[in-house]
Order: C-alpha cells, then sequence, then structure tokens
C-alpha cells in the first residue's frame, strides 16, 4: 500500500458512524475520519448543515448524486462568504454558486491518488497550502481523505 493510503488509513480526530444521511449525500467511514460529500447541485444549506455537524472545514463536492467524483471544494472561506452575505443570500442556490469548480475537473489541486507517495501529497499539500486531500480513485471517485494531521501521526508512529 502506498504511504499516503497507509497515512490516511491512521486516522484523525472526527470519529463515529455517519448518521443517516439525505439521498443526495454521499456518506462512509474511512478509518476514523466520516467521510461525506455533497453534489454541486445540492443547496447551500445541506453543505453548511454537514460542516456542522461533523465539524469539518471543508468537504468535496461531487458532480451529482449518482457521481463520487470529486470536482470542487466547499471551505469554511465559503461559509464565512454565505454569512456575510445573510440575510440577503439565498441558503437554497446550489453550492456550487459559492464554492465554483476546480479549473482542470481531471486533476483537481486539492486531490491525491491511493497510490501517490507519501512525498507527492506532502508537496500537493504544501504547494497548496491546504490542510487535507481528498483521496480520488483513477476514475476520480472520492475513497477517502489525508489531512496534514494524518502525515504527521505517520511519522510520529512510523
Amino acid at each position: 500500500a502506498a504511504a499516503a493510503a497507509a497515512a490516511a488509513a491512521a486516522g484523525g480526530a472526527d470519529s463515529g458512524a455517519l448518521a443517516q444521511a439525505d439521498a443526495s449525500v454521499h456518506g462512509g467511514v474511512q478509518g476514523t475520519h466520516v467521510l461525506c460529500a455533497v453534489p454541486l447541485q445540492a443547496p447551500v444549506w445541506q453543505g453548511l448543515l454537514l460542516m456542522a455537524a461533523y465539524g469539518c472545514s471543508a468537504l468535496p463536492l461531487v458532480q451529482s448524486s449518482d457521481s463520487a467524483v470529486v470536482c470542487a471544494i466547499f471551505r469554511s472561506e465559503h461559509t464565512l462568504s454565505v454569512a456575510q452575505s445573510l440575510p440577503h443570500f439565498d441558503l437554497s442556490a446550489p453550492i456550487s454558486s459559492v464554492a465554483g469548480s476546480a479549473p482542470d475537473p481531471s486533476a483537481p489541486p486539492f486531490t491525491c491518488r491511493p497510490t501517490d507517495t507519501l512525498h507527492t501529497a506532502m508537496e500537493r499539500l504544501s504547494h497548496g497550502k491546504l490542510k487535507r486531500l481528498f483521496v480520488a480513485d483513477e476514475a476520480g471517485n472520492l475513497v477517502g481523505v489525508l489531512t496534514v494531521l494524518d502525515v504527521l501521526r505517520y511519522f510520529l508512529t512510523a
């Protein structure tokens, strides 16, 4: 197994089983991370609700409820932008209206592959000034999350 996948499997701070989710939300538990994603056309309120419920600072956005292909990210900075626009912002607007999409959907800058080396993942984290990478398989489907904390834990336990 690749080092990046091993670091992600080492776990993280978010634990517990995923509560029964809306049918349009992908979810699961990967290591000790709760893993969920929101379709691009889901309403903003749904992303905000998931972020609050799981205490996460970012959600991967997928093409549709039938797809787990990561194409954008909804970050805490986006929530601040929404909050500043209230009460004039329509929370039923598609989450893509706030988050936009990745410049190159075939290789979003916030993803890595399970086969990537730890060095590759660390470079992507540092160059993008990211706190996490969403792990996507060869088809681009969301399969996990790798955080900076996971990398640190990997080095501390290796």
